[in-house]
């Protein structure tokens, strides 16, 4: 047993810029960048949903996967602590290829808390989530809760137990939500990489 895994949630159909985690960044798909990097650092599974045709590359890439339901993102959350039983699971998204692989090892060494938050720049945040925090939110969340992980952390952030929290006060942006954001990332990486 892992005593901590990271979860990183994906999808092909995203409204805003479709099938945006299959798209190639710097010769490889924008899921994989998340995807490596997390990987270097703990054991990382992908929560895709079911039938997605992402999959094909996930397996093909030898990457780790447990599917769930499309809009309910705080299920496959829970089928991996179902399925790989860690003390504290931290989520990323795939849609952020420049993930710090610093903070994600800064969450790790800080897993004295049920909830903590890395959030230096958008596109570059990763939450640590415990056993214990995150079986409470899977019992509890409403159904406008569950497709975003932690709503249900911060709508009840002053009634949940917690220890600590990091805020963001810094505007770059460097999520991927639209050909703007993609043409940044890919320029920041081939800047990155000389």
């Amino acid at each position: 047993m892992e005593k901590i895994i990271v979860g990183i949630q994906a999808r092909s159909s995203s409204t805003r810029l479709p099938n945006k985690s299959m798209m190639s960044l710097c010769g490889k798909p924008l899921w994989q960048w998340s995807y490596d990097t997390c990987s270097r650092v703990y054991k990382t599974v992908m929560l895709i949903p079911y039938y997605d045709p992402l999959k094909k590359s996930i397996i093909d890439h030898g990457a780790d996967f447990i599917e769930g339901p499309l809009d309910d993102v705080l299920r496959r959350y829970e089928l991996l602590m179902d399925i790989k039983n860690p003390d504290f699971i931290i989520r990323v998204t795939a849609d952020c290829p420049l993930i710090d692989p610093i903070a994600l090892a800064w969450l790790g060494h800080n897993n004295d808390y049920d909830y903590l938050i890395h959030q230096p720049l958008d596109g570059m945040d990763c939450e640590l989530i415990s056993k214990r925090l995150l079986k409470l939110i899977c019992a509890n969340a409403l159904d406008t809760q569950r497709e975003h992980v932690t709503t249900y952390i911060h709508d009840n952030w002053d009634t949940l137990m917690y220890k600590y929290r990091l805020s963001n006060h810094c505007k770059l942006k460097t999520s991927i939500d639209t050909d703007d954001d993609f043409t940044l990332t890919e320029r920041l990486i081939n800047e990155s990489l000389g």
